[in-house]
């Protein structure tokens, strides 16, 4: 049996749908089931044969967590750290979902497994918090650190066409780099460490491949809207650059490595550009 813990969110309901489709037992929790009290974990737990334990709960607002570091923490931290618990003592592994995020985007490398991480914001910190407390409780478990989700129709690509299509001029950032992920690929990867018993254990990275700002990822938004028919207005994307007195200081680089990932399950990634096209004919047609 598969439990999937955040079931009702971006990646984890599509998590569900995937792994039911591909013959797996799976039964997925979300705010009904609060992480943060190891009580209501072993409670749910008890009689249950669970072989693997996915963590797709999280506290993933960057800004609202610079206003709310004690839930940040308590989410990202400390539920993980029980379910990490709960992982050891019945012998499930647990494979968490975590963020580029932690590390500080100083560097103007690509970030490996290997690079200390270094997060700056109270995201960033409260989920590498969660790391270390896997890392320290847990032997059998998969840390996937990703970036920019997208793949339903509340996610950031759809936000953006709405954008696109209701106002004249909009502005993104044009400095900080990141890669976008599509769910699906990411469902995929995921699905092969559960097929292939790997015990490969540790800390993966995965996005698709490439890189971008979210001005670019906009501009190739606006492209594909246009090839599609479904842009109604004419709207001007204004490229603008990191502020030292905006709310959050967003790391400038959150470019991760895949080759680790893709060695270990000897796969190919394609590029985000690739992805979003995939996506946006599925929504757009």
């Amino acid at each position: 049996m598969i439990w999937i813990t955040g079931n009702k969110g971006l990646l984890g309901s599509y998590l569900e749908s995937h792994l039911k489709m591909s013959g797996f037992t799976v039964v997925g929790t979300d705010r009904e089931l609060d992480i943060t009290y190891p009580d209501r974990i072993a409670e749910f737990v008890n009689g249950k044969k669970i072989a693997f334990i996915i963590n797709c709960c999280g506290y993933t607002d960057m800004e609202l967590a610079e206003e709310n570091i004690e839930t940040a923490f308590k989410i990202n931290s400390t539920g993980v750290k029980n379910l990490a618990l709960s992982a050891e003592r019945s012998g499930a592994v647990l494979i968490h979902i975590s963020t580029a995020g932690v590390f500080g985007g100083q560097s103007n490398s690509i970030y490996s497994e290997e690079d200390r991480a270094d997060p700056i914001t109270i995201l960033g910190r409260s989920k590498l918090q969660g790391e270390n407390y896997i890392r320290e409780n847990l032997s059998k478990f998969y840390i996937i650190r990703t970036s920019w989700l997208f793949g339903n129709a509340d996610c950031i690509v759809s936000k953006i066409e709405k954008m696109l299509n209701n106002q004249q001029k909009i502005e993104f950032n044009n400095d900080c780099f990141a890669t976008p992920t599509y769910i699906k690929d990411l469902a995929d990867m995921i699905s092969m460490f559960i097929k292939n018993d790997s015990r490969r254990y540790g800390i993966y990275h995965f996005t698709n491949e490439g890189r971008t700002t979210l001005y670019g990822f906009a501009e190739k938004i606006l492209e594909n809207m246009k090839k599609f028919g479904r842009l109604s207005g004419k709207p001007e994307l204004i490229p603008t650059v990191s502020s030292a007195d905006q709310q959050v200081v967003v790391p400038r680089n959150g470019v991760i490595s895949k080759d680790k990932v893709k060695k270990v399950l000897g796969i190919k990634i394609r590029s985000w550009e690739d992805a979003l096209l995939d996506f946006m004919k599925q929504t757009l047609e």
